[in-house]
């Protein structure tokens, strides 16, 4: 499909796209999925029915009755997951600021918590940034250019930690479908997701190139998961205990 887009090679941001509503599509209902490049929050000041501004690869800048809040949560209805597999990975590395991520598709929250609605830029969308007097700009794979405000924090170690999670997930991916014979590549650009496989941090030696087999990672997965579905004390511990030996046996053909 041809792309909408509609604002060429202007730098674009939220001021700008706000005064400039008349050109601005609206697309109701809006489905998210990863198709979209950038979710921007004007929930504070709607625009009619909208309140989200949506960057998307083929419908250009349109509005949106969901709040961004809303779309990055409905998410789990493309990928199946959500936030679920971001939260045991990001709670591996202690990554504060949790991205809605699953392999190459990675969307990154720009301030705030990710539980307010909040702007968010699509990694997998982003061919380059750069970071300026409180800003952060983009240009995406497709040419175009995006201005988000970024008030703090510093932008190359947020991006770095959401492509780490990445990098993560799809060798965890490539080890378990290895067992199996299949081998797992991109399917096209995924943008600024693989900047940082040479990188020599801590974090990338000790855990990202440290993966030999599969089950630690699905214990770990299946431990967290356990922890974090309400079993109150004191049962608590003998009840996961109990769950984690029950779900092991399933490995086992008895």
């Amino acid at each position: 499909m041809k792309s909408l887009y509609q604002f060429g090679e202007l730098e674009i941001h939220k001021d700008y796209l706000l005064a400039n509503k008349s050109r601005l599509y609206f697309r109701e209902p809006l489905k998210m999925n990863h198709r979209v490049i950038a979710l921007l929050d004007i929930s504070y000041n709607p625009i009619g029915l909208g309140n989200s501004l949506v960057i998307h690869a083929e419908y250009g800048v349109t509005l949106a009755v969901q709040t961004t809040r809303q779309l990055i949560n409905e998410i789990h209805n493309w990928n199946g997951v959500g936030f679920t597999v971001a939260r045991v990975v990001a709670s591996l590395f202690s990554i504060k600021h949790l991205p809605a991520a699953l392999g190459y598709v990675s969307y990154m929250p720009m301030t705030g918590g990710s539980r307010k609605s909040v702007d968010w830029i699509a990694a997998h969308h982003i061919e380059s940034y750069s970071q300026e007097d409180g800003y952060a700009h983009f240009t995406t794979v497709q040419g175009h250019r995006i201005r988000l405000s970024f008030p703090r924090g510093n932008l190359k170690k947020r991006i770095h930690d959401v492509c780490m999670m990445s990098e993560f997930m799809v060798n965890v991916a490539r080890r378990f479908m290895a067992v199996g014979l299949i081998d797992v590549n991109p399917l096209g650009n995924v943008g600024i997701l693989r900047e940082f496989e040479d990188c020599n941090c801590l974090l990338h030696r000790t855990i990202v190139r440290k993966i030999i087999q599969v089950e630690p990672i699905y214990n770990q997965i299946i431990n967290y998961l356990l922890n974090h579905i309400g079993i109150e004390e004191p049962e608590a511990a003998s009840l996961i205990t109990f769950y984690s030996q029950n779900l092991n046996r399933l490995k086992r053909n008895y």
